[in-house]
């Protein structure tokens, strides 16, 4: 709920595909923010092919401006390439909300496996308006996706 607004968040690149080193995997860790459009695991385009595992961690907890006014709410973002994401309205009060999750890529595939925590810690949520989904976007995922609600 501290006053960040994102479209879309992405674990990997943007057109770039990236080779994780060692055993090392990309990480999101989404802690408190306002209104997050779409969240993915992996990259976005079809040249944004991840190797590796990536995580997506979802454990929110009310920021300290919460009580504040969003001037954002349910506003369409239109990006340069066309895509458009609505963002989650954010009521007064209340943790952030979320449109949809992916563990995968938007358009970009994963080689290995993929993995979604949602409120798995002690006295953490999440206020997801969408969808959640293991795999990607129109995108494959080789290897296994593991999505985890709650404890």
């Amino acid at each position: 709920c501290n006053p960040i607004t994102i479209g879309e968040l992405y674990g990997c690149g943007n057109k770039a595909a990236y080779e994780t080193p060692g055993d090392r995997h990309p990480t999101i860790n989404i802690r408190s923010f306002t209104s997050i459009g779409n969240v993915y695991g992996g990259g976005l385009g079809e040249d944004a092919v991840v190797t590796g595992n990536p995580t997506v961690n979802i454990n929110v907890v009310e920021g300290a401006n919460s009580e504040h006014d969003w001037a954002y709410n349910g506003q369409t973002i239109t990006f340069s390439d066309g895509s458009k994401v609505t963002l989650p309205t954010h009521e007064t009060g209340k943790i952030g909300a979320i449109g949809n999750v992916f563990g995968g890529g938007n358009a970009a595939a994963v080689i290995g496996n993929t993995q979604v925590n949602i409120g798995t810690e002690v006295s953490k949520s999440a206020d997801i308006r969408g969808n959640v989904y293991g795999g990607g976007n129109q995108a494959n995922v080789t290897g296994q996706t593991n999505v985890v609600i709650g404890q």
